[in-house]
């Protein structure tokens, strides 16, 4: 997808969010493997988070690399927060950040000190105003290149980890086209035999009820496509 294209996608989306009906949960992802859009509590999220947890993922088994991280005491998981605000708050926090208390190793935090911090572009998919005035309150922060994090990598193993772990998820590789770079050029990693793509919409029984409906009506529906299916 163009850069163009991704532009546009996300001023529609940013278009549709405030008429909402539904909202997704956001108690979702690892802390560790948890992307910016879900820290910063977006309404709508897409498989970009799955993206990003798997470049993180993807960054762990380089560091496992000993020509990139040669003692094994020094490899780790690439954002090692130790708290998540405001999902997974500090009990001990020491750092005031617009107002709200974080702690030294909280998610983001760790995540723009490697990142850096994020540019206009880049926050340009969060809606809610206390969000975008938490994140513009960050300490300014130059970040590192993943080529001195993976000094000895490979520069297509770099590229991809980079394209996957972009801040925007609007502006982050899909899988599709992670899937076509380079990296895995001389790889049969697709075994398109294995692939079945829906040639339609698939309708979850969820969406039949509009928030405000009885749950028990939901759930008995539930249970009955349940046992339909065990017969």
């Amino acid at each position: 997808m163009r850069t163009k294209q991704r532009q546009i996608l996300l001023n529609k989306c940013k278009e549709f969010i405030p008429v909402l009906k539904r909202e997704l949960t956001g108690h979702v992802g690892t802390r560790w493997y948890r992307p910016p859009e879900i820290i910063l509590l977006e309404k709508v999220y897409s498989t970009a988070m799955d993206v990003w947890s798997a470049g993180c993922v993807f960054a762990e088994l380089l560091g496992m690399m000993k020509t990139n991280v040669p003692n094994y005491k020094d490899r780790c998981a690439l954002f090692p927060g130790t708290s998540c605000f405001p999902l997974s708050p500090s009990s001990k926090p020491t750092m005031d950040i617009a107002g709200y208390c974080i702690s030294p190793k909280d998610q983001m935090k760790v995540i723009i000190e490697l990142k850096g911090t994020p540019t206009e572009n880049d926050a340009s998919f969060v809606n809610d105003n206390k969000a975008n005035e938490y994140l513009k309150n960050f300490p300014t922060n130059e970040g590192k290149s993943m080529r001195k994090v993976f000094p000895k990598e490979d520069k297509y193993a770099i590229s991809l980890l980079d394209k996957m772990l972009a801040f925007n998820p609007y502006f982050r590789i899909t899988v599709k086209e992670a899937l076509r770079h380079k990296y895995f050029a001389d790889t049969d990693i697709r075994r398109k035999e294995y692939e079945i793509e829906s040639g339609k919409n698939i309708e979850l029984i969820a969406d039949r009820y509009p928030l405000g409906s009885n749950m028990e009506d939901l759930v008995a529906t539930i249970l009955q496509k349940i046992v339909a299916c065990n017969q």
